[in-house]
């Protein structure tokens, strides 16, 4: 398991490290490779949000380049922008569930992805996040709307949709 630097020592930590073989931190704008993944903890103010506080992960899935945001909002978007960590990407999971974010936008052009997810209970459709990626050219997917989603590196496959192709 991988835990922001912030975590150490708290319960969340100890729970972890009772149910498995090792728990790993990543420090304030380092990253850490594990397989295919890369973990990033953003370097922030101290006011920011324990949500800001969360890490970031970029992977290969089956070809397709992924980009996990976290909870993030606009003080985590701001800092993975400016540490180069938001990198183009087939497949961008929304931040902070796909909830308004004044940074969204410079993450969706560095990002430029083809598609997006957030899980979103709302059935509301995009989300205020997905909306703006929409305008990017993005496909938007939410578990609200689609149930839940699977990506095995070529296609999204929403419960309640037929599949997307991602692959460029």
């Amino acid at each position: 398991a991988l835990l922001p630097e912030h975590l150490r020592d708290t319960a969340l930590h100890a729970m972890l490290t009772a149910h498995t073989d090792r728990v790993g931190f990543v420090a304030p704008g380092q990253q850490q490779q594990v397989g295919d993944l890369t973990v990033f903890a953003p370097e922030l103010p101290a006011r920011a949000s324990e949500n800001d506080r969360s890490l970031w992960a970029r992977a290969q899935v089956g070809g397709s380049r992924v980009l996990f945001t976290g909870d993030a909002q606009e003080l985590g978007v701001a800092a993975a922008i400016a540490a180069g960590f938001a990198r183009p990407a087939d497949l961008l999971v929304l931040p902070h569930h796909g909830r308004p974010n004044a940074n969204v936008h410079h993450l969706l052009r560095r990002a430029t992805p083809r598609a997006c997810l957030a899980s979103s209970q709302s059935a509301d459709g995009d989300t205020a996040a997905g909306a703006i990626a929409r305008r990017f050219a993005a496909e938007v997917w939410t578990t609200g709307r689609h149930g839940d989603l699977r990506f095995d590196g070529a296609t999204v496959t929403p419960a309640r949709a037929p599949p997307l192709l991602v692959r460029r």
